[in-house]
């Protein structure tokens, strides 16, 4: 479980950020060429979604983690 706790660390302080930042590169790199103003709104408003789907399944595995590293209780021992 630790290696997921330190893989999800990664996931969130070093892909996210890379991921965001790969996207305003791409961003700026339309901006450069000769285009509409709904090319632009078009590309923001698609990685809105991204983002946020990412953000979920971080909490969904959090979650599950915190779940299932929870000691398990013996309901036996009350019979």
């Amino acid at each position: 479980m630790k290696y997921v706790q330190y893989f999800l660390k990664f996931f969130v302080y070093i892909a996210l950020p890379v991921g965001v930042l790969e996207i305003l590169n791409m961003a700026f790199w339309l901006m450069r060429q000769p285009s509409s103003l709904l090319v632009y709104t078009g590309f923001f408003l698609a990685w809105i979604p991204v983002v946020f789907t990412f953000l979920y399944i971080k909490i969904i595995i959090t979650k599950a983690i915190s779940y299932f590293s929870k000691p398990k209780q013996n309901n036996e021992s009350n019979l």
